[in-house]
């Protein structure tokens, strides 16, 4: 079966990795910077889920996770939960779950590659330039 290719980037990301300044032929769609930011974790998390969320709200990227990122997050928690208490119980992890991992960190710009594609934004210039 043939590979189908890369992985859509999606557009606020696009914005932020400065990929409308290498291409400004190609129309991007714009993303309003006000999305609701990612919030707290929800209210049925255990303690010890509610520390992991708040760990992968403190290692993305700044304005990268948004409300629309909460499943995605909810499922990594639960993930990074599942494995560290198999970790701690010297139980057997499948690899499965592992590659779940991987994918959920790299979905939500976790890892090193994932990290390394967003550029922040450059600054407007002059602060004294309205003056």
């Amino acid at each position: 079966m043939a590979s189908r290719g890369r992985k859509p980037i999606p557009a606020n990301l696009k914005l932020v990795t400065g990929a409308r300044e290498r291409r400004p032929k190609e129309s991007f769609v714009e993303v309003k910077p006000d999305a609701k930011p990612l919030g707290p974790p929800p209210s049925y998390f255990s303690d010890e889920l509610k520390a992991v969320w708040a760990e992968l709200a403190r290692a993305a990227p700044k304005g990268v996770l948004t409300s629309g990122d909460r499943m995605l997050v909810e499922q990594t928690a639960m993930v990074v939960m599942t494995m560290r208490k198999g970790w701690e119980e010297n139980e057997f992890i499948p690899a499965s779950l592992s590659g779940e991992l991987r994918r959920c960190l790299a979905d939500l710009h976790l890892t090193p590659s994932s990290r390394s594609k967003i550029v922040a934004p450059k600054d407007s210039g002059n602060p004294f330039e309205d003056l």
